[in-house]
């Protein structure tokens, strides 16, 4: 019986030991399992300001996409409206340019019939001037006619008392021609 009480104390030593060991592990594997759920809890604690930062960034994408869609929106009404202006100035401007063409021929009009009245009014002018000349010519001899003749009239009345039976003078060569442009 000793033997196997030394086999039962050994057993039990055995046993003590293992169950050190299994104690030792399992206080090891708390101490391990408490460390984990430290890790967690900061790994849960950083997920939940992740996910806070996460979610403040996204309402800051999102209000700043709405600013970017109203700016957008804004930009493209202006746009329009200046298109709008273009094309009203673009429409103005060819009505513009019609009324000038317009315009331009009826002054190329004008300034053709006056150059054409010009050109009459030479013509007239020069027919005038053309005409005044001959008649100053004619004027001249008929003042050198009446001239001539005045001094015809006054040798003949000394004379008539005279002469009366002297025939009188026949016709100058200025009387001639004067009798001839007359006749012109």
């Amino acid at each position: 019986m000793e033997s196997k009480l030394d086999e039962a104390k050994a057993a039990a030593e055995g046993l003590e030991k293992r169950l050190a060991d299994s104690q030792a592990a399992h206080q090891a594997q708390a101490v391990e399992f408490a460390q984990v759920r430290e890790r967690l809890a900061l790994t849960e604690q950083t997920a939940r300001a992740a996910a806070e930062e996460h979610a403040a960034a996204l309402a800051e994408a999102k209000r700043a996409t709405q600013e970017a869609t109203a700016e957008r929106d804004q930009a493209r009404a202006d746009l329009a409206t200046v298109k709008a202006k273009a094309e009203a100035a673009e429409q103005a401007h060819q009505e513009q340019r019609k009324a000038a063409a317009q315009e331009a021929h009826r002054v190329a009009e004008r300034m053709t019939k006056a150059e054409a009245d010009r050109d009459d009014a030479r013509k007239e002018a020069s027919s005038a001037r053309e005409d005044a000349a001959k008649l100053r010519g004619q004027v001249e001899a008929l003042q050198t006619q009446a001239s001539d003749l005045m001094r015809a009239l006054a040798a003949r009345q000394p004379a008539e008392g005279e002469a009366e039976a002297t025939p009188a003078p026949k016709a100058t060569a200025t009387t001639k021609t004067t009798r001839a442009k007359k006749a012109e």
